[in-house]
């Protein structure tokens, strides 16, 4: 499990990993120190008792001359196991036989020691600590002292000394594992002050640039990508610098790096702006010459002679759709620019709906489109401009009869929700690619499967509506299926009753 993705910041995690790394070194450091002192202090204590064995069988002289009483030696190696809690003596056979022993026979594990520890020590006692089996455990070993028992150059046994018994380790070790423990436990309190203070220090100096240069990412993006006075001295002074390490290099290259884009976004923004002006003044300046144009069109159908009248008709045609194209453009500028004021005041979103589905009956009834209005019965009020928000649902309508085949339903639904009120203008006509809808709303685009009737369409009424949803403060949305029909969604925020 990656426990740094609990942890947020660089900081909190460069401290969590510096801690485990920390706490691991320190564990192996003292387990390591733990197996040193141990081997050092058995090294010790095998080298001060090494010659012990044979000091003790010197003494004896029925070992000496190879004849052993059991019983009177038994009694002799328990004096001196009384005498010395720390050691347990043995007598054994040249097999490694256990034949005495200074303790009570029931406490012995194995009847058997290895012989081959014990010839190693006596012939190469200098590679110590030394270890040998303990016949008062069934697998462990302990260091120990040995000594041979030859009599007229042949081998009747060993004398083998234990060093540290059981009796010893039993009081030696709960002492020896408090002391580690505390000692252990100082190590870690200590190590963990002088961590805590490192940390902060240490990774305090170290994250610092990144937490300036995270400031001064987020002061550029509050600005729109136009760098601050005090973010642009701060990049020019580091400029000026020589820096080698990473953090600065990364933040000299940030300065670089948002130099650029805040240079290339004001010119987008200049040119965005030299862009709308431009749609608007030319709409603007169009739509004069256009009506004329138009108007005398028509004065010159009215006195045309038969044969003139197809040619009259079709520039007619052409002139308004020209006209229509323009006064798009021209609204689309000026939304653009958000211009437009509002006019707001109170309506029943019934009775526009209503309205509104009246006024396109007509045009449904010719095409044989069931086009029905549904809602509630009681008055639902809304405070919004009430021509901006019948242009949309005009655009959405018309959008829908035109997209659906003979036959087919086309509706305008209310619904209440709470403090708040769902439109749908849906239907089941040819509905749009999936690979469409991120689209829809974008000026000029039109759906590979889009239809047309007798008049040319620019792409321009979905993208109109969405910039007057904007300007109204209107959520609107769209959900199709191909072959299924299209599904447009208007939330409008209901009037609060007094």
């Amino acid at each position: 499990m990656n426990l740094l993705r609990f942890v947020p910041g660089l900081f909190g995690r460069l401290a969590l990993a510096f801690t485990l790394g920390f706490g691991l070194l320190l564990s192996g450091v003292l387990c390591w120190s733990h197996y040193v002192e141990d081997t050092a202090r058995q090294q010790g204590e095998q080298k001060l008792h090494l010659g012990l064995a044979q000091q003790l069988l010197s003494e004896n002289p029925q070992l000496l001359t190879g004849r052993v009483e059991q019983a009177s030696l038994a009694n002799a190696l328990h004096i001196l196991m009384v005498l010395g809690p720390n050691f347990e003596f043995y007598l054994l056979a040249p097999d490694g036989e256990v034949l005495t022993y200074s303790g009570p026979a029931s406490a012995l594990k194995r009847k058997y020691v290895d012989t081959q520890p014990l010839v190693t020590l006596i012939q190469n006692p200098t590679f110590l600590p030394q270890f040998a089996d303990d016949p008062r455990s069934i697998s462990g070993q302990q260091i120990f002292s040995v000594a041979p028992i030859v009599h007229s150059g042949v081998l009747h046994g060993f004398f083998y000394v234990v060093i540290g018994s059981q009796q010893a380790a039993a009081v030696k070790q709960p002492l020896l594992a408090t002391w580690k423990s505390k000692q252990t436990a100082l190590i870690f309190i200590f190590s963990g002050l002088f961590l805590g203070l490192s940390l902060l220090l240490l990774f305090g100096y170290i994250t610092k640039p990144l937490r300036v240069l995270q400031q001064d990412i987020r002061r550029v993006m509050a600005q729109n990508f136009v760098v601050p006075p005090e973010v642009d001295q701060r990049l020019a002074a580091l400029e000026q610098v020589a820096v080698t390490d990473e953090i600065g290099q990364l933040h000299r290259d940030f300065a670089s790096f948002v130099r650029e884009i805040s240079s290339q976004w004001l010119q987008l923004q200049q040119l965005e702006l030299q862009r709308k002006t431009l749609l608007a003044d030319l709409s603007h300046d169009l739509r004069t010459p256009l009506m004329a144009l138009h108007g005398q069109l028509e004065l010159l159908s009215l006195g045309a002679n038969p044969s003139e009248l197809p040619a009259l008709n079709l520039a007619l045609s052409r002139s308004s759709q020209l006209q229509r194209l323009v006064d798009q453009i021209f609204e689309l500028a000026f939304l653009d620019a958000m211009e437009v004021p509002l006019q707001v005041e109170t309506i029943c979103l019934n009775e526009l709906l209503h309205d509104i589905a009246a006024r396109y009956q007509r045009e449904a009834t010719s095409r044989q489109i069931d086009l029905q209005s549904e809602g509630p019965v009681e008055h639902c009020l809304i405070a919004t401009d009430v021509g901006k928000l019948e242009r949309v649902l005009a655009n959405l309508l018309d959008n829908a009869i035109r997209h659906t085949a003979t036959g087919g339903q086309v509706r305008i639904q209310l619904q209440m929700q709470q403090n708040a009120y769902l439109v749908r203008v849906y239907d089941n006509g040819c509905g749009i690619h999936p690979d469409d809808l991120a689209c829809i709303f974008k000026p000029r685009f039109r759906a590979r499967n889009s239809r047309n009737d007798q008049q040319i369409h620019y792409g321009l009424g979905l993208a109109i509506s969405a910039k007057l949803c904007q300007l109204l403060s209107i959520d609107i949305s769209v959900q199709s299926q191909l072959g299924s029909g299209a599904d447009f969604r208007l939330q409008l925020a209901a009037l609060a009753r007094g």
